[in-house]
């Protein structure tokens, strides 16, 4: 099976979106700021980045409310949370959209999660925490934090911020241990390294592990991230272990963790090949053409080929209502069941998103879940998906980058597939593979050397030869790379091989796929 390798994967697309960019980045329960064996909070320490035209506002939930805190060191309560559990989540991208209820009514509206002007109004700005003396009225708590970011302009000028807090204990504690959000993926990863940096003292130690939860919902317990390099995954987790010697003489942070994984859909399609395929998108006009550069290894004997597939543009479907609730299991069906996106549904209690799981059979259309006794139940969802048919796209041109190569694919639009907006791409890996007889290596030199083959050896499948008769394996053996072959013969002997070769595994670095009207 092809070994295919993905980074950076990268979509391009022209749309008639808005640069005005906001989003609203929350802790999760059981990751809050854990200060409950905090005595005082002497000082906030922020790394912040505000370009021209950005904003950046932070609030905390601390006693089931949202909280600004003032100058004073007083909490500024501004919208209760009787909806706690819901509260804490986070968004895979900055920048998104609303991902569960902010709070209950304030003024007698319902404030979301996506309503920044909330934030703006009622947060702090980086400037005004640093003006607060001490923070000791958030000692003893358990605080969650949302970090509000704006931008006029996405592409050039994006804030950033990092925040901690100074904190004394009553208790010396010499070890701790700290947990990061757990990161759940819509589609399975493929785990690589894990990379991670310290600043520690000479007596004080970090350890990094990680958990995950297998594509088979198998549980991984806490274990060193190399061990599981290599794994499918649908969500993983870190976890820092710190431990110091000496309480205000020994030190360690964990600076940064960066997690390399192979994203979107893998799938092996038959021995020795591979394929990447995108995600499906909209883009709201009519495609005429399609142009994929695809960056990757050297190809030796292996192929890449492109394709691209094209949908009609979905109908979208806005508070369907579907019934009422009386307390128990309910069963509606949507009035429109045919190639319905099981991604695109939304369902809402009294126009409230529905946070709690709810159940989608897409062969019938049906809803299954438990509305409060007399709500209203409603429906967002897009129907009229239908199958995807894939064209091949042609090579128009190759070249040489530095360490890597590019293949530049296109594919123009017929009239019968006109009209079309919903498109994706996908790239077909393919290794070759053969068998070579009586292949001169080289003259032996009487101690052990090393000899280039021409092609790699599949599976140790090779048998070596000195003046055609079969040398023994215990004077020879494989090396890493494959490629070549360390053989101990007689000074001035002929050496050669029969074996089984494969092609070198491509391996993909980056594709960018642009479509034109």
């Amino acid at each position: 099976m092809a070994n295919i390798s993905t980074q950076n994967n990268i979509r391009f697309a022209i749309d008639n979106l808005s640069r005005d960019v906001y989003g609203i980045l929350l802790t999760k329960a059981g990751s809050e700021l854990d200060f409950s064996n905090v005595t005082s909070i002497p000082e906030i320490i922020l790394d912040y980045y505000q370009p021209n035209l950005t904003e950046i506002y932070l609030a905390f939930f601390v006693n089931n409310s949202w909280c600004g805190i003032t100058s004073s060191g007083w909490l500024d309560p501004f919208i209760l949370g009787s909806e706690s559990s819901n509260i804490f989540s986070m968004s895979d991208n900055n920048f998104s959209g609303s991902v569960g209820i902010f709070g209950d009514n304030i003024n007698g509206r319902q404030i979301n999660i996506n309503d920044f002007d909330t934030l703006r109004v009622y947060g702090n700005t980086p400037t005004s925490l640093l003006e607060i003396e001490n923070f000791d009225v958030l000692a003893g708590k358990k605080v969650g934090v949302a970090i509000g970011l704006y931008t006029m302009d996405f592409y050039t000028a994006i804030p950033k911020i990092k925040m901690g807090f100074k904190v004394k204990s009553s208790v010396d504690q010499f070890t701790t241990s700290e947990y990061s959000p757990v990161y759940d993926f819509e589609k399975s990863i493929l785990l690589g390294n894990v990379s991670s940096n310290f600043d520690v003292s000479d007596n004080a130690e970090v350890k990094l592990f990680m958990r995950a939860i297998s594509d088979e919902n198998e549980e991984i317990d806490y274990t060193q991230p190399e061990n599981l390099k290599g794994k499918r995954v649908n969500q993983i987790q870190f976890r820092a272990d710190y431990s110091v010697q000496n309480i205000n003489i020994d030190y360690a942070n964990l600076l940064s963790a960066k997690l390399i994984y192979t994203p979107g859909k893998f799938i092996t399609t038959e021995n020795n090949s591979g394929e990447i395929v995108s995600i499906t998108q909209n883009w709201y006009m009519d495609i005429s053409q399609v142009r994929m550069t695809i960056k990757h290894k050297p190809l030796i004997n292996s192929t890449i080929r492109a394709f691209c597939a094209f949908r009609n543009e979905p109908v979208q479907v806005n508070h369907e209502i579907l019934g009422q609730g009386d307390g128990t299991i309910k069963i509606f069906t949507l009035q429109n069941i045919s190639g319905i996106n099981y991604d695109t549904i939304k369902l809402y209690y009294d126009n409230q998103p529905v946070l709690s799981t709810f159940d989608f059979n897409d062969n019938t259309g049906k809803i299954t879940c438990t509305p409060p006794d007399g709500a209203i139940v409603s429906c967002d969802y897009e129907y009229n998906w239908g199958n995807e048919t894939w064209h091949e796209m042609t090579l128009s041109e190759r070249y040489e980058l530095e360490e890597q190569e590019a293949s530049e694919f296109k594919f123009t639009i017929s009239k019968s597939e006109k009209n079309k907006s919903v498109c994706a791409v996908k790239i077909s890996l393919a290794l070759t593979e053969g068998i070579i007889i009586d292949e001169q290596i080289g003259i032996g030199r009487g101690v052990m050397q090393t000899y280039k083959l021409s092609h790699k050896i599949k599976e140790g499948n090779i048998n070596i030869f000195v003046n055609g008769l079969l040398l023994s394996p215990n004077n020879w053996l494989i090396t890493d790379e494959t490629d070549y072959v360390r053989i101990a013969a007689p000074k001035n002997s002929r050496i050669t091989a029969n074996y089984t070769w494969i092609s070198e595994t491509p391996e993909i670095y980056q594709f960018a796929a642009v479509f034109n009207e």
